[in-house]
C-alpha cells in the first residue's frame, strides 16, 4: 500500500471512535497495514447497539430505520452490531477475539452488556 507508516505500530486502538466511521473493512485494512505482524487491535467500549435475531420484529424495525434515515445516527454513529465488528475484523486479516465484560452499558433493566473487540495481524 506504501503508507508512510506501513508496518510501524504494535499497537492501534479505538476507543469509541470506529463507530463513527462508515466503511468498517476500509478502515480496518488500513489499519492492518500500519501494524507490525503479530500487532494488536483494540476496539474498545463499542458495544453499545443490541443485537437482534432476524426474526425478531426489533430488527425489522431496526433496518426500516436504516433505510429510511441511512446507516448512521445525527451523531454519525453507524450502529454497528457485534457481528459486523467480527466480519470486518476477520476480513481485514487479523484473528478476532472478543472480551465480555460484566457490566451494564446503560443504567436500566434491560441495558447489554459491555465487551470489547481485538484483533492480532496474521
Amino acid at each position: 500500500m506504501n503508507y508512510e507508516f506501513e508496518e510501524l505500530f504494535d499497537v492501534a486502538i479505538f476507543c469509541q471512535s470506529l463507530y463513527m466511521f462508515p466503511d468498517l473493512e476500509k478502515t480496518l485494512a488500513k489499519t492492518r497495514d500500519i501494524l507490525v505482524k503479530g500487532g494488536l487491535l483494540i476496539v474498545a467500549c463499542e458495544r453499545i447497539i443490541a443485537s437482534y435475531p432476524l426474526y425478531s420484529p426489533y430488527y425489522f424495525l431496526k433496518k426500516i430505520k436504516q433505510f429510511i434515515r441511512g446507516r448512521a445516527d445525527t451523531s454519525e454513529n453507524c450502529g454497528y452490531e457485534d457481528k459486523e465488528y467480527r466480519s470486518a475484523i476477520e476480513i481485514a486479516g487479523f484473528k478476532y477475539y472478543f472480551q465480555a465484560v460484566d457490566y451494564p452499558i446503560f443504567k436500566c433493566v434491560n441495558s447489554i452488556a459491555a465487551g470489547n473487540h481485538f484483533g492480532v495481524k496474521l
